[in-house]
């Protein structure tokens, strides 16, 4: 059974920003999250319950996973050097 896919508004503005060959690898992998939220290169985020990130690239997509309704929400996309600036 396949998850819910959310993407933040901050973050559809950050992904439309990126140049098109970037915005398509970021995609794919955004929406691969929707069958699986858990990849084998997922990685917790410190600090924070059920937030994780997967990285593309020199970029990084952050999302929250909620179990109980089976949802996955993109919070952010950002360069490697960016990413966790402004949290």
């Amino acid at each position: 059974m396949s998850w819910q896919l959310k993407v933040k508004r901050r973050a559809e503005k950050e992904i439309a920003d990126l140049p098109p060959k970037i915005r398509q690898q970021i995609l794919r992998r955004v929406l691969a999250l929707e069958e699986y939220p858990r990849p084998h290169d997922s990685k917790s985020l410190v600090g924070e319950d059920n937030a994780f990130r997967v990285d593309s690239g020199n970029y990084r997509i952050l999302y929250h996973i909620d179990t109980k309704t089976k949802e996955v929400t993109v919070f952010r996309v950002k360069h490697r050097k960016d990413v966790y600036r402004g949290l």
